[in-house]
């Protein structure tokens, strides 16, 4: 769906918003586990994800064009009425102080590979060590 965006308005997702995207629909893939690809391998670090997830649905919801689409009010326009705290709270849209400070704090991650195209092996752990800017691939240090 997200080319299908794009298409429609090319500036409702940046790079790094596609980047996130393209990468998050890998994670699919585990829903069928034994048809991975022999190479397949992805890496979840859980507050670098939701950093890129807040950024993108509110950039989403706020954009011109959804408005349209949805004059009725959504329930993201319910809870920023409302200033719920479930939205405002650590969402980096609403405070871009938080860029970057979210995704490199203390977090769990998680780790998929599939060795030699027989088992896919899995590894959950936190780590400090997880930095915005290394895109979406296991970090050699962890």
């Amino acid at each position: 769906m997200a080319q299908i965006i794009k298409g429609i308005e090319d500036d409702l997702l940046s790079a790094k918003d596609m980047e996130f995207i393209e990468h998050i629909d890998k994670s699919y893939k585990l829903r069928y586990p034994n048809n991975l690809d022999s190479d397949f391998e992805l890496y979840i670090p859980s507050l670098k994800v939701l950093e890129n997830l807040d950024r993108g649905y509110c950039n989403l919801n706020k954009c011109v064009k959804i408005t349209e689409l949805n004059p009725d009010k959504k329930m993201f326009d319910v809870y920023v009425i409302q200033k719920n705290p479930s939205l405002f709270n650590s969402n980096v849209y609403f405070d871009p102080t938080l860029v970057n400070i979210i995704s490199e704090s203390n977090q769990k991650y998680a780790y998929y590979k599939y060795k030699n195209g027989i088992e896919l092996q899995e590894r959950f752990r936190w780590s400090e060590k997880i930095k915005s800017d290394d895109g979406w691939y296991l970090p050699v240090d962890i």
